[in-house]
């Protein structure tokens, strides 16, 4: 009989086998799961700097929706581990283009971003995106047939996100 092999936890995993590639913002669910704390415990990481970056991608005072760029929290994850940050110190900038990244060099002459790219990125519903684009926090550009996936334009999305960073 042959002994069965070692499960492996969530937190042994590598980040980036345990989620989708394109969600590079993670829920404050996904955070407390992966770090094992409570919700307070992230929120104080964020505050002291542990977790660097963060957002909050909810509709203004009615609702927190915090999200955290997957490589802050794998950073945070291999200090307490002792191994050290890979991210650290970067510029807002230079981080925002990477959770979001720019359009496809087919889309470029709008600079759109398609409503499901976005919505897989912010690991959000479509009902958040449409808010936050009704509320006029994201500018759309239009609707698909279906009506439920619009163009984002990419620079509302850059204004959105260093409106709302932590």
């Amino acid at each position: 009989m042959v002994a069965a092999a070692p499960i492996q936890t969530a937190r042994q995993l590598p980040l980036d086998m345990r989620e989708r590639i394109d969600r590079t913002l993670v829920s404050m669910e996904v955070a407390t799961h992966k770090l094992s704390v409570s919700e307070d415990e992230v929120l104080a990481m964020i505050q002291t700097g542990r977790i660097e970056w963060a957002w909050d991608i909810g509709r203004g005072a009615k609702r927190m929706e915090l999200r955290i760029w997957r490589e802050s929290l794998s950073d945070c994850i291999r200090t307490l581990e002792g191994r050290g940050k890979a991210f650290g110190g970067m510029l807002q900038a230079h981080v925002v283009s990477m959770a979001v990244p720019p359009p496809r060099p087919d889309a470029l002459k709008n600079r759109l971003v398609n409503g499901v790219d976005l919505r897989h990125r912010f690991s959000c519903s479509e009902f958040l995106i449409s808010q936050l684009i009704k509320e006029g926090e994201l500018r759309a550009y239009g609707v698909t047939p279906n009506k439920h996936t619009p163009k984002i334009v990419y620079e509302s999305i850059l204004d959105f996100l260093s409106r709302r960073c932590l």
